[in-house]
């Protein structure tokens, strides 16, 4: 199990069902918004994750610069 326990944020996620995951940048009426997707063997969608914002609000530039820092490390 993969698990994050935070006081504002909980993840617990199975990390030998994750076959793949992506980041994906989706535009909207206010903007791009950043997620991160992961899926299982059957292609089934296990987690969406995206930065937190309001209606009417740009994402937050930190969501994306942590995003950017998961992307760089997975590449290397």
């Amino acid at each position: 199990w993969f698990n994050i326990v935070d006081p504002a944020f909980n993840l617990h996620l199975r990390d030998e069902g994750v076959a793949r995951v992506f980041s994906v940048r989706k535009p909207t009426d206010d903007g791009i918004v950043t997620s991160i997707e992961a899926f299982d063997a059957l292609d089934r969608n296990i987690l969406l994750m995206f930065g937190a914002r309001k209606p009417g609000k740009p994402e937050l530039e930190e969501w994306r610069t942590l995003v950017a820092g998961i992307e760089k490390r997975a590449a290397s």
